[in-house]
Order: C-alpha cells, then structure tokens, then sequence
C-alpha cells in the first residue's frame, strides 16, 4: 500500500508545464492541488489494476512506471506524465496495469475532483478525453 505525504509548494511548478493541467486557471490548480495526495510506490507495486476501479488521475513526481495490458508492455511514464485518464474521464476502467518500475512519488487527484473540473471547464474535459483516447489507441 503506498505511502502519502502533503502536496509540495513546488508542485505548482511542474502542474504550470504539464499539458493537460497547465491551461486551467491558476485557482483551479491550487483547488485541484488541495483535493490532492502525494502518494509513495515502492519498485513493483501497482498504482492501477486492469479491468479494477480506480480513483486517481495520478501525476508522476519522482521515478518511472510502465504500463503492461495483457501481460505486454505498451508504455513508459516518467516524471510530468499522467496515468488514469481513462478511468478519470469514465471512459472505461482501465485497460493496463501501471506498475512503479523504481521508487516513485505521484499526486494522486481524486477522479471526483478530476470530473468535476472537467464539467465546469469544458476545455480541460475534452484535453482529458483526447489524452484518454491517444492512451487507448496507442
């Protein structure tokens, strides 16, 4: 089970260049910030189970990931990149498992937030279904 700390003041920073947060405005950031959890993985353990509910749209801080469906890897994610946009658009449960390939840290947003933000910001909703849609078409 991960570990989880509080969200780092600096954190602003890397949200202010990663595409899909960076457009929203500055106070949507901080709210999505405040709803948020920095969560610690250990080298193996699972941020998202295939085909299993998840409940965050994680952001990488610190380590790598991969993403394995069926047993085959189909992608890397290294700090600034996100995982769970699948699932946090309600698109479908997620279609891989992301392990943690080292030791990692990622914000873990709360897809009750993430869908929240994508109703009442119609941009940031369809930035996060064309990231979804490039995940599942690879």
């Amino acid at each position: 089970m991960p570990d989880s700390k509080p969200i780092p003041k600096e954190l602003n920073a890397l949200i202010e260049v990663q595409p899909l947060l960076a457009p929203l405005p500055q106070e949507v950031r901080e709210k999505l910030i405040a709803e948020s959890q920095v969560m610690r993985f250990n080298t193996g353990e699972l941020l998202i189970e295939e085909d299993k509910p998840n409940h965050f749209l994680y952001l990488l801080l610190k380590g790598r990931a991969s993403a394995i469906m069926n047993g085959t890897p189909v992608g890397e994610l290294e700090a600034g990149d996100i995982a769970g946009e699948i699932s946090a658009i309600g698109m479908s449960p997620p279609i891989a498992n992301v392990i943690a390939e080292s030791d990692m840290e990622a914000v873990a947003f709360p897809v009750e937030s993430i869908t929240k933000t994508a109703r009442e910001h119609a941009e940031f909703g369809e930035r996060l279904r064309r990231a979804a849609i490039r995940r599942v078409s690879g």
